[in-house]
Order: C-alpha cells, then structure tokens, then sequence
C-alpha cells in the first residue's frame, strides 16, 4: 500500500501503527519528497493557474507550508526513530522524482 498525506500527525501515526499491528501489517518505509519551502509554494502557485482552486492562493498556500512543518514534519521523526524513513530529492522532474521512488521501492523488495 502506498498513502499520500497520510499520517499527517504524529497521534495518527501511532493509531495508524497499531491498527497495522493488531491486523498482523507494518509499515516498511516512509519517502519524503524533500523540497524547500519557496519551490513548493511556487510549484503549488503555478497549480493555481490552471487548477482553478480557489484556495490556491499565497496567503492559504503559506498557511499550509506553516501547518505542514507545525503538524506534519513531526511524522518524519517518529518513523526516522523506526529507521524507516529515506529522504527523496522533490527537485528532480517528474519523471525523475517517479525513478528515484521506484528505485527505493524495489530495493525494499
């Protein structure tokens, strides 16, 4: 299983870990797709032009970076604890990014 923007807490995270365990499941890894703040809010400000969200917007998009590293980021050390984190450069282009998890992916297997 694969999940995108989830745990977003670290009390989801550990409810989360035990609902794997009493169902006999653990979790092998967590990717984090690192990339600074700035590129971020420009790549999700450019998403704004054509998505036609209304919440794509400076001042909501940096309310979300700010929640992110508030909430969020915490997540990351919880599972580097479990030494399950790898960190995934979230500069490459798509197709890269796509390479670079695919890669980890299968050396997991």
């Amino acid at each position: 299983f694969i999940f995108d923007g989830f745990p977003r807490t670290v009390a989801q995270a550990e409810i989360f870990d035990d609902l794997l365990k009493e169902r006999g499941y653990k979790l092998d890894a967590l990717f984090e797709l690192v990339t600074p703040d700035e590129v971020l809010i420009e790549r999700m400000l450019s998403r704004a032009q054509t998505s036609g969200r209304a919440d794509d917007n400076p001042e909501t998009i940096r309310k979300r970076v700010e929640v992110y590293h508030q909430q969020t980021a915490p997540v990351l050390d919880f599972y580097k604890a479990r030494s399950m984190y790898t960190p995934i450069d979230g500069t490459l282009s798509i197709e890269g990014t796509a390479q670079a998890v695919a890669d980890e992916v299968a050396a997991l297997l």
